[in-house]
């Protein structure tokens, strides 16, 4: 691994995988600079750093070095929907809703905001008459 992409911070035993990934970003997937940082409980099981923050001037990333953080609102917002869609599917459907619930998820949260649901357009899917028979199916109409 070249000396700019040195990996460096601490994982704790059975987390050393982590660290052995995190380095091949490095040097198989063509990574610049990054950092991650993983919790188990209440306990920092990996912290680690490494690559160039700025490839302008070559300044090492470290422990302190601040990024712009993007996209990370999704994660978030998928929890509280598949959270609410729990309840109500509970509700509307009992206990054995769980595959249902499933592909809702899959559909709404991951396909939609991601563009995925746009492919079929062009396969002949009509937006529209999709989200009315979706809804319809869900009792929403």
């Amino acid at each position: 691994m070249p000396a700019a992409a040195r990996v460096s911070g601490t994982v704790a035993p059975g987390w050393e995988p982590v660290r052995a990934t995190f380095a091949e970003n490095f040097t198989d997937r063509h990574e610049i600079g990054a950092a991650v940082c993983v919790w188990q409980g209440e306990e920092c099981v990996v912290d680690l750093w490494g690559g160039v923050a700025d490839q302008r001037d070559g300044r090492p990333w470290r422990a302190d070095t601040l990024v712009l953080v993007m996209s990370t609102t999704k994660a978030w917002v998928g929890a509280a929907v598949l959270r609410l869609m729990t309840f109500y599917f509970d509700k509307w459907f009992g206990q054995s809703s769980g595959f249902l619930l499933g592909v809702v998820y899959v559909v709404l949260v991951l396909f939609v905001p991601y563009g995925i649901v746009g492919t079929w357009r062009l396969r002949g899917f009509k937006w529209r008459q999709g989200w009315q028979r979706l809804l319809e199916a869900l009792s929403l109409k």
